[in-house]
């Protein structure tokens, strides 16, 4: 089942928690996923996906933002 995981890759936390959340997302049996940009931010380009083939994720995760 694929996720998408959306952070504020301007926050250093916002990247840290990504980085953790794609662990543990692999090991429960999900398919986390990045956008190419935010991939590249991240420097986790191997679960980078250009925006027309990330299809309909089951999840999607905002990171780093408002709270809103």
């Amino acid at each position: 089942m694929r996720v998408l995981l959306v952070p504020n890759t301007a926050k250093p936390a916002s990247v840290s928690a990504v980085r953790e959340l794609v662990e543990w997302l692999q090991g429960s049996g999900f398919r986390p996923v990045l956008t190419l940009d935010d991939a590249r931010e991240t420097g986790m380009t191997s679960i980078g996906l250009p925006p027309a083939e990330i299809g309909v994720p089951v999840l999607t995760v905002a990171l780093g933002g408002d709270g809103t």
